[in-house]
């Protein structure tokens, strides 16, 4: 038997390389053949995939954190494409703040902002952004002071330190600055979910409450990011466009300001290692994420691997299984960690030797 794997991290215990090859050693014990890939779905890992599958030179560069505080970032640049690979969780990720100080209300993308700028001194031509785990929800408006755009209140007074809480705040802005920088760039934005800006599947009242909102302060939050849009795009040409509420809304100013190219992370990536042609050798795939629920079949690795699965068998393994439904079409069985394997505190606390274990207990 030959098996391909591709499993996504497991958000702040494993990395996709790290599951990979804990897998592929657990199968070829028992003399089945496997290929390992990292993948990911343009979320955290993006830069970890693209130096792995492109020969890429590491920049480093200090710059704000989710809440200011500096943090030690970093972006790649291809030399013989002239691309530069930026990604957003290196910048103002969730895994930047603790849970006790997770404030959505507070925190600001201006890292992402610095990123790209000095990204675009490097004689690129394309800059390719990775959405995906962001610990804030400003609309990308952060991004936007932090590369020279400039908010305005009712009485035309300027607006510093942009964050969520000053979205509805905003009267104008002036975006004259990017036209210099988009001059020379074409960006393209590697959204992680299809999540509209706005709304009951928007950023804010989907995601929000994962980034410490309450669900009054996501609707507020969403009544902030209406406005704000507004002033951003009068003709609300992007606010439902899939991908515009990615990374709490970074999404939405990529496309309206950037001018970026949307593409779903997954099939980017995907694309990238030619999945398509890699899979037809093989009798099954195993794929899986840390937590496995409703919002993994839609525009998340499993969801997006599923789709281009070629009817083999779709194997996905994960810490913990929480998925309400009967397993999704197209899945052949779900193995998870919690709570067959171990707690979801032991998981946490050894999670090699946990995923081992279900590895080793795996039936392909």
């Amino acid at each position: 038997m030959k098996v391909f794997i591709a499993i996504d991290s497991f958000k702040g215990t494993l990395t996709s390389q790290e599951l990979g090859h804990i897998m592929a050693t657990s199968l070829e014990k028992n003399n089945i053949e496997t290929k390992t890939i990292p993948i990911t779905d343009g979320g955290e890992g993006f830069l970890d995939f693209i130096s792995t599958i492109i020969p890429t030179k590491t920049i480093h560069l200090e710059v704000k954190g989710p809440l200011g505080a500096f943090v030690d970032a970093i972006y790649l640049v291809d030399k013989k494409t002239h691309t530069a690979y930026i990604e957003l969780a290196k910048a103002c990720g969730h895994h930047l703040v603790s849970e006790q100080e997770r404030n959505v209300m507070e925190s600001s993308t201006f890292g992402l902002g610095e990123l790209i700028l000095h990204a675009s001194t490097q004689q690129v031509k394309h800059i390719i952004i990775g959405l995906g785990g962001s610990a804030t929800n400003d609309g990308g408006s952060g991004m936007l002071e932090a590369l020279g755009c400039i908010f305005y209140n009712k009485q035309g007074q300027k607006i510093n330190h942009i964050n969520a809480r000053k979205l509805g705040q905003i009267a104008q802005v002036d975006t004259s600055a990017l036209h210099a920088l988009m001059k020379k760039v074409d960006f393209t934005a590697v959204h992680d979910v299809v999540n509209p800006l706005l709304g009951k599947f928007g950023a804010s009242r989907v995601y929000g409450v994962q980034k410490g909102a309450t669900s009054h302060n996501a609707m507020a939050l969403d009544n902030y990011m209406a406005s704000y849009a507004s002033i951003i795009d009068p003709s609300q040409t992007f606010i439902n466009t899939p991908g515009s509420g990615a990374a709490g809304g970074v999404g939405f100013a990529c496309l309206a300001c950037l001018q970026a190219k949307p593409r779903l992370g997954i099939d980017y990536v995907l694309d990238i290692v030619n999945f398509d042609e890699e899979i037809k050798n093989y009798d099954a795939i195993i794929t899986g994420e840390g937590s496995f629920d409703e919002q993994s079949m839609y525009g998340k690795v499993v969801g997006g691997i599923v789709m281009r699965a070629q009817n083999k068998k779709v194997i996905v393994v994960c810490g913990v299984n929480k998925m309400k439904h009967p397993i999704p079409e197209g899945i052949h069985k779900i193995a998870a960690i919690v709570p067959k394997i171990a707690s979801l505190e032991e998981a946490l606390l050894h999670p090699q030797e946990n995923f081992r274990k279900l590895c080793n207990s795996l039936i392909v």
